[in-house]
């Protein structure tokens, strides 16, 4: 998103974000919790799912943020994104979660092509069974 603001102004990113947020939440609905983790990360948190699960939730927050553009100027604007996802497991704290997460995450941003008048929007997800 730093490259995104940069090219085209905090009102725009905060814009976007807005946009992909409402739009997550309209899915996501009471069965999931999503938050900003930190200033470049998103935690989307789905209870109850299993790997198959997580990874069908990951490929509809791809499309999700994939059609959430905006008209900004005249410009229509898009971001991508690249998620890192990792079920809880037996014996799991936040730290390791977050970490196997975060080291899937590192995987799927280096596959993830910037397109367009976009811009790399990066999530990390979990689900709690």
């Amino acid at each position: 998103m730093d490259e995104f603001r940069a090219a085209h102004g905090r009102e725009a990113a905060e814009a976007i974000l807005h946009v992909i947020v409402q739009n997550m939440k309209h899915t996501l609905g009471a069965a999931g919790f999503i938050g900003r983790w930190t200033e470049k990360h998103f935690l989307i948190i789905i209870p109850n799912c299993e790997t198959r699960d997580l990874t069908r939730a990951a490929e509809n927050v791809k499309r999700i943020v994939h059609s959430s553009g905006i008209q900004w100027w005249g410009d229509t604007l898009s971001v991508t994104v690249s998620l890192g996802q990792a079920v809880v497991q037996q014996g799991d704290s936040t730290e390791s979660i977050l970490l196997r997460a975060e080291r899937a995450l590192e995987g799927d941003a280096s596959r993830e092509p910037a397109q367009g008048k976009g811009s790399n929007l990066k999530g990390l997800g979990t689900s709690a069974s």
